[in-house]
């Protein structure tokens, strides 16, 4: 045994004024303390220690080396710091204890040497599982201009669990200009191309996947009649301007006898049709095609017949087929109790109706008519022209 681990306690007596040496134990250290040679480092672990609940704990490890290559664990044999012990105590042993939430850094030092420092976060709630990485499904499909795609992030966790994420991370489309993505993974195509679709959340991001944008199927055609809302005669000149997602997609000039076709549609989106006649107030055309081919007819109004003051006209049509739906009544009453008529009109032969005389504000319409199912819309009146279209379903 090495001289430096014995103790020698002496025990005596004193006798007559003479020292008297009664007994003698001899000590030695229970644990044999770091060799003699110099202590060049401590490294102190976990270096990233996972996050502790406030009175959880955590145990800390320091390893020693010496000038010799010899590591040594001096845990339990060298002091211990925490640089904020509101947030966390640690003990001689190297256990830290979450006191409060927040951040503190520890460390353990002998002499002159001391360790790396460690953050510890404490934390109020309960610790789960982190992040690990981010999958997008569907991978690389493809949509039609205007068409949906939904996609959906499922993320994989530490423990090995797996949950859907759709709703917590955040979406991005590289190219906004070909295909938007809103925050629940709903993507829409834009223009044709090719966006990039991926997913992020807390510094993870998802692999690509690439949404490719065709062209509208091209499936449906409209063929149809611009008349004179009284007569009901065809109108020449007429001009027609088709818009689908607020772009005009085409204009095709009426023939002389008001009839026309619009070709190379779609089913997929509804369409909005401005139509205008030399010497006819224009008009807009609301219609979404459920067939190949859809055949209506769009009444105008001679501007010489134009009522003055505040006014309502409108087109009743029927919602499977678009055609004009005749003798159906139309009733504006207040939104008032007991919901009093303010007016009611009959339309014509072409679906038109019109109303004079009203004063503006804010309105409901009652539709019926023979064969058909009774409906309704709202509307707000305004100072001077008002028009307001609608349809009702057979039945």
């Amino acid at each position: 045994m090495n001289k430096k681990d014995k103790i020698v306690l002496a025990t005596t007596a004193i006798v007559g004024g003479g020292l008297i040496i009664t007994g003698i134990v001899l000590l030695t250290r229970k644990k044999t303390p770091p060799p003699s040679n110099t202590l060049v480092s401590l490294a102190l672990t976990p270096i990233s220690p996972a996050a502790l609940n406030i009175g959880d704990t955590q145990q800390f490890i320091v390893m020693g080396t010496y000038s010799d290559g010899s590591v040594i664990d001096l845990t339990g044999f060298i002091p211990y710091l925490s640089s904020n012990t509101s947030v966390a105590t640690i003990d001689a042993t190297g256990i830290a204890t979450g006191v409060s939430a927040g951040s503190t850094t520890i460390s353990a030092y002998l002499g002159n040497v001391t360790s790396n420092g460690v953050t510890l976060n404490v934390t109020s709630g309960v610790v789960g599982p982190t992040l690990v990485s981010i999958a997008v499904t569907p991978g690389s499909s493809s949509v039609e201009v205007s068409m949906t795609q939904q996609f959906t992030a499922t993320g994989t966790y530490s423990d090995s669990t797996t949950a859907d994420i759709s709703s917590q991370v955040t979406w991005a489309s590289n190219n906004t200009g070909v295909a938007t993505i809103d925050s629940t993974g709903l993507a829409t195509g834009v223009e044709t191309g090719v966006a990039v679709i991926t997913a992020a959340l807390s510094g993870i991001k998802s692999p690509s996947v690439d949404l490719t944008v065709n062209p509208y199927t091209i499936t449906a055609s409209i063929t149809g009649t611009i008349v004179d809302n009284s007569s009901g005669f065809g109108i020449s000149g007429a001009t027609l301007l088709v818009y689908a997602d607020n772009n005009l997609i085409t204009t095709v000039n009426a023939a002389a006898n008001g009839s026309f076709t619009i070709e190379d549609l779609s089913t997929i989106v509804p369409y909005v049709i401005d139509v205008s006649a030399p010497n006819y107030n224009p008009t807009t055309y609301d219609i979404e095609l459920t067939q190949a081919t859809t055949n209506i007819s769009i009444p105008l109004q001679l501007t010489s017949s134009t009522p003055t003051g505040t006014y309502l006209n409108g087109l009743i049509t029927n919602f499977s087929s678009h055609a004009a739906v005749p003798n159906a009544t139309v009733t504006l009453f207040a939104l008032t109790s007991g919901f009093p008529t303010i007016d009611s009109a009959i339309t014509n032969a072409n679906g038109y109706y019109e109303m004079v005389n009203l004063t503006p504000g804010t309105y409901g319409i009652s539709l019926t008519a023979t064969g058909y199912q009774s409906g309704s819309i709202d509307i707000t009146i305004v100072s001077g022209a008002n028009t307001k279209s609608g349809t009702i379903q057979p039945g």
